[in-house]
């Protein structure tokens, strides 16, 4: 991403419930995060979702990953909890590269749950620039939507910011890569597929784009169809 004439590395990592392992009950797999993000050298800026129960035993977890993410630099994690459940965001960001300004917990004042959300300023820069780590809700597209439009905000003139995470939706283009709903038994179609009434043909089955392309027209971009790869990773 640049940011004036500066560039920023970022990635973004579902990190299936925070490294727990379901198998062992404890959170082996934590020790896999070195791994997984030496793909990414220089990195800045990591969205991390499924952060499950982080929070706990007093930041446990979080002052772990931090310690097993120190040789790709001085990262510091922020960690957001969700107000539904255990899988917490997390965006940590490179310090002192990166300086942050606000960050935003969830509360009577905020609308979100599932946000990790940051304002940092880069290398004494004036101009803010906000980092939203995401997880959208997986089982309805109006829900996810609805957490869209709430971003828009973020594309205005002057405004800079990076959304990354789990949307549970595809960006509009690459249809090369539209799913087979109709393989999937029926109760599990409605909730990554356009409801009825909203259909092309209401016999077919479309992903739910609707969400993501309110980003797009809105005016943001993404960084699979800069590159011209829509491959889903999600």
């Amino acid at each position: 991403m640049p940011a004036g004439d500066a560039i920023l590395t970022v990635a973004t990592f579902n990190f299936e419930a925070g490294g727990w392992s379901a198998d062992r009950d404890d959170y082996r797999n934590l020790r896999l995060l070195p791994e997984v993000i030496a793909q990414v050298p220089g990195l800045d800026v990591l969205f991390l979702q499924e952060s499950r129960s982080w929070d706990s035993d007093g930041s446990r977890l979080l002052l772990e990953a931090e310690a097993l993410l120190a040789p790709a630099g001085p990262l510091r994690g922020f960690l957001t909890p969700s107000d539904r459940g255990l899988l917490h965001e997390v965006v940590f960001i490179r310090w002192p590269r990166l300086r942050p300004v606000r960050h935003y917990l969830p509360g009577p004042r905020t609308y979100h749950d599932q946000v990790g959300w940051l304002r940092v300023v880069l290398d004494g820069r004036p101009e803010p620039i906000a980092l939203k780590s995401v997880q959208w809700p997986h089982w309805s597209g109006d829900a996810r939507l609805d957490q869209a439009l709430r971003m828009t905000g973020h594309a205005a003139p002057g405004e800079l910011a990076v959304i990354g995470g789990d949307f549970n939706s595809l960006w509009p283009g690459g249809d090369e890569f539209e799913p087979d709903w109709a393989a999937l038994p029926r109760h599990g179609r409605p909730q990554k597929t356009l409801p009825p009434g909203a259909r092309p043909h209401e016999e077919d089955l479309v992903s739910d784009r609707r969400a993501l392309t309110v980003l797009a027209e809105a005016g943001f971009v993404s960084v699979g169809a800069l590159a011209g790869d829509y491959t889903v990773t999600v």
